[in-house]
């Protein structure tokens, strides 16, 4: 899982913010990361708290119309629900209601 992160990292990093596939890493990489966070039994946050900044940039790159802008809203939507679930913080509740 470590080893897939990081070859996402560096596809994300190496990949021009105005490239088709930048918001694609994006979404992939916060994915893997909240991933993680299930996977390691909720024992690090901070995968969480790096999936949720990397949806939102996501979104702010998917304008309605776009092609990702479904699968940003929902993947953000769901990490803020979890976040919520586990951390019970009110913004990321009151944030996941706007996103629905």
């Amino acid at each position: 899982m470590a080893d897939h992160v990081e070859e996402l990292r560096e596809a994300l990093q190496s990949c021009l913010l105005s490239h088709s596939d930048h918001v694609t890493y994006l979404i992939n990489l916060a994915d893997s990361l909240y991933n993680g966070f299930e996977q390691r039994s909720r024992d690090a946050p901070s995968e969480l708290d790096e999936a949720i900044e990397l949806q939102r940039a996501a979104l702010l790159l998917c304008p309605p119309g776009h092609c990702e802008r479904s699968t940003s809203l929902k993947y953000l939507a769901l990490s803020l629900q979890k976040r919520f679930q586990q951390f019970r913080l009110p913004p990321d509740w009151d944030e996941t209601l706007t996103l629905y």
